[in-house]
């Protein structure tokens, strides 16, 4: 819904809230000139509600997806090994950039593109490349440009959190492992 029915409704939400709007008849006529009474912007309020728990959706999925790209290349890394820890560092970042690139720019773009008029209509076809975004233009923006944007926003804070988790880990690895062991100093023996 967009256009006057969106302003309309966006307007009516401000007057009161979005549970009272949703359940709220309103009363108006028809093209013929009859009127009709209808829950107009119930419609309008379940479209954005799906939009936006889809939009938060694919931006966590797309920081799941990182996050995953990011360790199983280092563990594949650690696996194969390196002559340096230099030589194992730029691979891991090249290759982690590339992956992170694709997943968070490329696919969200791709999977709302519309290119119809600028690929061959074979591989339009064969890759369903007949979305609703034909440009970059203010729906797109709505869409899929925010879901970047918190992606991107996610990925600013992940490492700082992610340092802050392993520390944590760790100590209490260490804990762990400070109060379940004993040692006996007469035997030297180790009990659990």
């Amino acid at each position: 819904m967009q256009g006057f029915l969106e302003a309309f409704c966006k307007i009516e939400i401000k007057k009161t809230n979005e549970v009272h709007v949703m359940s709220q008849e309103f009363t108006y006529k028809n093209a013929v000139g009859k009127e009709e009474t209808h829950k107009i912007c119930k419609q309008f309020v379940m479209q954005d509600l799906k939009a936006m728990v889809e939009n938060n959706a694919i931006k966590y999925i797309i920081i799941i997806i990182n996050f995953l790209i990011r360790t199983v290349v280092s563990l594949i890394m650690a696996f194969c090994g390196c002559d340096t820890e230099s030589i194992k560092l730029m691979f891991v970042t090249n290759v982690v950039f590339v992956c992170q690139f694709f997943n968070t720019g490329v696919l969200p773009m791709m999977c709302t593109a519309n290119m119809e008029g600028q690929l061959p209509k074979g591989l339009v076809d064969f890759m369903n490349l007949k979305g609703g975004d034909s440009d970059f233009n203010a729906q797109w923006f709505i869409n899929i440009g925010t879901t970047i944007l918190g992606a991107m926003e996610i990925n600013i804070f992940m490492p700082v959190a992610l340092e802050c988790v392993y520390f944590a880990m760790r100590t209490a690895f260490r804990l762990k492992d400070r109060i379940g062991l004993h040692i006996d100093q007469k035997t030297k023996c180790t009990t659990i």
